[in-house]
This record gives C-alpha cells, sequence and structure tokens, in this order.
C-alpha cells in the first residue's frame, strides 16, 4: 500500500511539474491579420482566442480541443462601482522600472509583420514613401506606401512567460 502511494505521489508531482512547465515554456502569441479580419491570441498549441465580427460580434475560445462561442453584444453591463479614493502619488517612473519595462518589450518576438498603406492622396503618399523605405530597410520589415488604395497591416508577435520572467530578472 505505501509503494502505491508512492507510485500516485510520483506521477501526481510529474504532472505538476508538466504543467508548470508548460507554462512557462509555451509559446503565447498575438496575431493581427487586416486582409482576412483575424484578430487572434493564444498559448499554443492549447488555447486560442478569436475575435471574430460576423455575424456579430464574439470571441470564439478553444481550449484543448473544447469551443465556445461568447458574444460580445446584448449583455447587460453592471453598474460601476464608485471608486474609493486614493491618496495622489508620484507619477515618475524610477529608472529601474523603465529600463525593466524596456527589457520586457524587448523580450517580445515580432514573427511577422508587414504594412501597407495609401492615405488617399498622392502628395502626402509620396512624402512617406522615403520614410517607408527608409524603416523597411532599417528593420528589414515590410513596410510599402503604395498608390493603388490598398491598406493592410499583418503583425505576429509571441513570448512566453519563462522570457517575460527572464528579461525581468536580469534587469537591474
Amino acid at each position: 500500500k505505501n509503494s502505491l502511494s508512492m507510485g500516485a505521489l510520483i506521477i501526481i508531482l510529474l504532472l505538476l511539474a508538466g504543467i508548470i512547465a508548460y507554462l512557462l515554456f509555451a509559446s503565447a502569441y498575438l496575431l493581427i491579420d487586416s486582409r482576412q479580419g483575424r484578430l487572434e491570441c493564444g498559448l499554443y498549441p492549447l488555447v486560442r482566442a478569436r475575435l471574430k465580427l460576423e455575424p456579430s460580434p464574439m470571441i470564439q475560445l478553444s481550449v484543448a480541443g473544447w469551443k465556445q462561442d461568447i458574444a460580445l453584444m446584448g449583455r447587460k453591463r453592471q453598474a460601476a462601482q464608485p471608486a474609493a479614493k486614493t491618496a495622489p502619488r508620484s507619477q515618475r517612473l524610477s529608472a529601474r522600472t523603465v529600463r525593466r519595462i524596456w527589457a520586457v518589450v524587448k523580450s517580445f518576438r515580432i514573427r511577422q509583420f508587414r504594412l501597407r498603406v495609401d492615405t488617399g492622396d498622392v502628395q502626402l503618399n509620396g512624402l512617406l514613401f522615403p520614410l517607408a523605405y527608409s524603416l523597411a530597410r532599417l528593420t528589414g520589415r515590410s513596410i510599402d506606401v503604395n498608390f493603388t488604395n490598398h491598406n493592410e497591416l499583418v503583425v505576429e508577435v509571441d513570448n512566453s512567460l519563462a522570457r517575460l520572467l527572464w528579461a525581468y530578472a536580469r534587469t537591474r
């Protein structure tokens, strides 16, 4: 009986360690694609939330094969609670806080980025064209100004909890 309970404890601990490892190292992503009208985020590969606007606004949530559609319209909002007054505090961020924020922002990876813009004004497009060309050369990303009335934005960004924690911890 003692070895059976010890085996069950080991299995539970291994399962718990696996869940923690997944949460630390799984890739969390955000995808914005104006071509397809997609706004999606998730924890690859088990969790995904997708915003759908047709036929009515809803969030399609998928967790390990379980799917649920959550309607965004038609819900009654609860009355807002009066906010408790707090003592005013300094709005200035310390240099350490700014460095940590910057390190966390730099920990995100841009998987895909494409921006195509047409303002509808030929002169403004002409002024923006050299700026977009310079930014594209500087960043190595696809940034275009066109004259064909075609606007497009595709951004895919990912990160993991381990990278976020590492960036936060190593910043002094």
